[in-house]
């Protein structure tokens, strides 16, 4: 960008957003999971003084691993969304300002050229 362009490989932003979405269902999964095994285990940790001292230091970050891990995917189902809607209007702009160009019969842009650079070294 240092010469004045920006690029953004809108078809590169894409190719990833499946995976943002496989990355969000392991979150929301992985706190399902947690949360199932651990009813499964119960209040294994007794009615006793012990046990009463273990759950208040137990039961609030319990709670708070569980719903960040499922406020983890809804982050990333946010973000695959912005990024998706940011590369459909990113190549709708470069589409209209790549007919602006050819209406104003710039001679520089030719008509085969494509939106897309290839930025490979």
């Amino acid at each position: 960008m240092a010469d004045g362009e920006f690029y953004v490989d809108t078809d590169g932003l894409h190719e990833q957003l499946p995976y943002m979405q496989q990355l969000a269902a392991r979150f929301r999964d992985i706190g399902k999971g947690l949360e199932g095994r651990l009813d499964e285990l119960g209040e294994c940790w007794g009615d006793d003084a012990a046990g009463r001292q273990f759950y208040e230091q137990y039961a609030e970050p319990k709670r708070q691993i569980i719903e960040s891990t499922k406020q983890m995917g809804d982050l990333l189902d946010s973000m695959h969304d912005g990024i998706r809607t940011m590369a459909v209007h990113l190549e709708g702009l470069e589409d209209q300002n790549i007919e602006m160009t050819r209406r104003l019969n710039v001679s520089e842009v030719h008509p085969t050229e494509s939106r897309v650079k290839n930025t490979k070294s």
